[in-house]
């Protein structure tokens, strides 16, 4: 894979020019109508949509740099995903936040790198592609918590709107792996767009088999509401096989729109007010001059689930304690920023399999140069496959889990755990770009992933700077509903993988990762302990709940306490959705701005 590693040794010289070419596009400007901290997966939609007005200006202020520059070809490769994502902090590219979380005490101690997008588009530039709603259940109960106006027939049209279904090439796919996906449910004019790999990862061809043989069946899309069972997944792929992004959806309209100021390379410091109305931000350049922009209308914040609550707080909202301890003057004291943080975390199982997989990439240089040289040519091949294309969800019987079904409130078909396939070894997802087995076989992998997390974990500033990472704690693993949900998804995933369907897909029937000698209840959970990671889908620190349940913004997303102010990401959600929270991100922007719209009217 040479040709794609040879481009790493020149991205700093890239970032530098990249540097250079965007300075001319700090703002000459003083006053916007709205101000947009955050050129993200949420904030690139909202502006797209509040500049189809022409008679309203908008800012974007961005801390990354435009992608295409920083990352070529990686950042918009399906396959690509890989790299940069591991847990250690020295996995990191150069559109990455390098954002570490602090010791985990479920984990052992653990610190993690927690990948996060750091450009324009956000971590729509570091995701994995997959496109997945959550269950009607899941808007339903964000509805029922005390936000009017979001349960599941009234957000589905935000969805259906925010994407445009490319077809499946079904000619170039495996004919066990075809797929039929329901288009007046997926859209047909919406800026991003969905689609599937042109070649399939052959593993999943024998994990729905399996899966099926173990009552777990095929479902017909995971974008209707009903996410249990089986399917090969939608992602965020155009006709050419390149990631769709809210970047490559929104980038060329905002560029040659007079009413928009993109703003990157560049640092929101805080949010300025007159008593407690939002009246602008004050934003730091590349070059160290700090920058003062009014919002005449309203100052929107998208900058993640990390991010927007340390925003808030370095500004003066959030906890009166946090804030007094860093010699910020509080606007607002509300305990409840930067609290909730919810996540989904996964764990693997692994096999030697006989057939092609990512880990050949590593150890076979006449390989790789093939299979790159038909992705660029014509759009085929194994690049054009997001590494997690087979994908199912399923919900456990009180049954299964035991004592802490007690804590089980999930609502109606709302899963507890999914399931992802990936072609190649992960193992403790260190760094498994680099990390892949050197001894001649292909490996394959099974992920479990917990999608109804109880554990709660916290964003609080480190300092009064937001230049300084704040400080991260996903609490990851610290609920016992959390640790049975894993416990019983290990055992299940090894009931699918040692079914008789998965043997012609090993060269060697034993399990090599974590191996036979994990079995005992300890066992697994002490493995699981020591090799559980992120799937990076924080959310929920600024959560839209009453503020008596733990909010910080209200239904339509303004700030409690303040005025002017609103909060447009998956900091936002009161519950992290079961599956890939990017579809819910682009829902959440478009009614936000709809909801932004009115109030101008």
């Amino acid at each position: 894979m040479s040709n794609f590693y040879g481009y790493r040794s020149s991205l700093l010289q890239i970032a530098v020019a990249a540097l250079c070419l965007t300075q001319g596009q700090f703002a000459e400007a003083t006053s916007y109508d709205f101000v947009i901290a955050g050129g993200g997966s949420a904030g690139l939609i909202l502006a797209e949509r509040l500049s189809q007005n022409a008679s309203l200006s908008v800012m974007v202020i961005e801390a990354g740099g435009n992608p295409d520059i920083v990352y070529p070809l990686y950042s918009s490769t399906p396959f690509m995903a890989v790299f940069g994502i591991g847990s250690d902090p020295a996995d990191t590219v150069p559109i990455d936040w390098g954002t570490v979380t602090t010791p985990q005490k479920g984990l052992g101690g653990r610190s993690i790198h927690y990948a996060q997008g750091k450009s324009l588009g956000g971590s729509s530039m570091r995701n994995f592609n997959v496109y997945t709603r959550g269950s009607c259940d899941t808007y339903n109960k964000w509805e029922s918590l005390g936000n009017p106006g979001w349960g599941w027939g009234c957000v589905l049209p935000y969805f259906e709107r925010s994407t445009s279904l490319i077809e499946p090439r079904n000619d170039l796919r495996f004919a066990n792996a075809s797929v039929d996906p329901v288009a007046s449910l997926i859209g047909t004019s919406g800026p991003i767009q969905i689609g599937y790999p042109n070649e399939a990862a052959p593993f999943g061809t024998f994990l729905k088999e399996a899966m099926t043989a173990n009552g777990l069946n095929k479902t017909a899309d995971f974008t209707s509401g009903t996410l249990n069972g089986w399917q090969w997944a939608s992602t965020t792929i155009d006709a050419a096989m390149n990631r769709s992004s809210s970047f490559s959806a929104t980038f060329p309209l905002l560029s040659a729109r007079s009413n928009v100021k993109l703003v990157y390379p560049a640092l929101v410091k805080k949010v300025n007010f007159v008593g407690t109305k939002a009246v602008g931000v004050t934003y730091n350049t590349s070059t160290g001059e700090l920058v003062t922009i009014n919002a005449t209308r309203e100052v929107v914040i998208s900058a993640g689930a990390f991010r927007s609550p340390q925003l808030l707080q370095v500004s003066g909202i959030g906890p009166a304690e946090l804030l007094t301890k860093h010699g910020i003057p509080i606007i607002v004291n509300n305990k409840n920023v930067g609290g909730n943080l919810q996540d989904h975390s996964f764990f693997t199982q692994s096999y030697r399999v006989n057939m092609s997989s990512s880990t050949r990439f590593g150890v076979d240089p006449v390989y790789a140069e093939e299979k790159i040289s038909e992705y660029l040519t014509d759009h085929t091949g194994p690049l054009t496959n997001n590494n997690c294309d087979f994908i199912a969800f399923e919900k456990y019987d009180n049954k299964t889990l035991g004592k802490e079904a007690a804590y089980n409130d999930f609502p109606g078909k709302w899963p507890h755990v999914e399931w992802a396939s990936a072609s190649g070894f992960v193992g403790n997802y260190s760094n498994p770009g680099k990390n892949q087995p050197t001894d001649g076989y292909d490996y394959a992998t099974l992920m479990g992933i917990l999608v109804a997390p109880k554990s709660r974990g916290s964003v609080k500033i480190s300092s009064n700077d937001t230049a300084d990472t704040p400080l991260i704690d996903p609490a990851f693993f610290t609920h016992p509903f959390d640790r049975k949900v894993l416990l019983e998804t290990f055992k299940r995933g090894r009931k699918f993988l040692g079914s008789p369907e998965m043997a012609g897909a090993y060269s060697d029937p034993t399990e090599y990762y974590p191996g036979p000698s994990v079995q005992t209840d300890n066992e697994i959970l002490q493995y699981i302990k020591e090799n559980m990671m992120t799937i990076w889908h924080a959310s929920s620190t600024c959560a839209m709940l009453p503020k008596a349940r733990g909010g910080v913004v209200n239904s339509r997303l303004q700030v409690y306490g303040t005025t002017n102010l609103r909060v447009v990401d998956a900091s936002i959600f009161p519950l992290v959705p079961p599956g890939h929270p990017v579809a819910s991100v682009y829902m959440v922007a478009g009614k936000a701005a709809d909801m932004i719209l009115a109030d101008v009217k």
